[in-house]
């Protein structure tokens, strides 16, 4: 059995039982209670710190040693910004995991494709990845794979992402609108 830090069982965080005494239930004006906790000792301030450190709830979740690769995607891929010559490909995985991108340009064969290095999905980034392709070519499209602890994954359909095509001093810029 796992230990995963700083997750309860619902997913959600248990507040410490000290932040429960704060809510007077509307008795007090939240002017008053400001008033109030500025007002406390610096040893009070310690003593909460100490006590707040001390009861944040952690509850050990079971998964199991390994999970099928099937199963370790959590969400996800998700295109984030694409620029000339660079994007970015975020997901997320149930469990710690080695993840990488196999990718090349569309209509191209698969032994023409490119890996990306390997980046690491842990409980410190909640097991998401931001994955960063550099060096591609502009206005290009290309078509990838998700590499998890060495097996690529298959995915109901086929993910793809495209660069900006390079148009500065060689077209017109691209149009845009402006809402005021």
């Amino acid at each position: 059995m796992r230990r995963v830090e700083g997750q309860a069982e619902a997913g959600r965080w248990h507040a410490p039982f000290f932040i429960v005494g704060f809510c007077t239930l509307g008795r007090k004006s939240d002017h008053e209670i400001l008033r109030e906790t500025m007002r406390m000792p610096i040893s009070r301030w310690i003593g909460l710190l100490l006590l707040a450190s001390s009861a944040v709830a952690q509850v050990p979740v079971r998964l199991p040693e390994t999970l099928p690769v099937a199963e370790l995607l959590r969400a996800g891929p998700m295109n984030g910004y694409a620029t000339q010559r660079e994007v970015v490909v975020w997901l997320q995985t149930w469990a710690p995991a080695q993840v990488q991108l196999l990718y090349r340009e569309e209509g191209q064969p698969e032994d023409s494709a490119r890996i990306t290095p390997p980046y690491f999905a842990g409980p410190e980034t909640d097991y998401t990845v931001h994955i960063s392709v550099p060096y591609l070519e502009p206005g290009r499209r290309y078509v990838y794979d998700v590499v998890l602890n060495d097996t690529i994954l298959t995915l109901p359909y086929q993910p793809r992402f495209q660069t900006q095509p390079l148009w500065q001093w060689r077209t017109d810029p691209p149009t845009f609108t402006v809402a005021a």
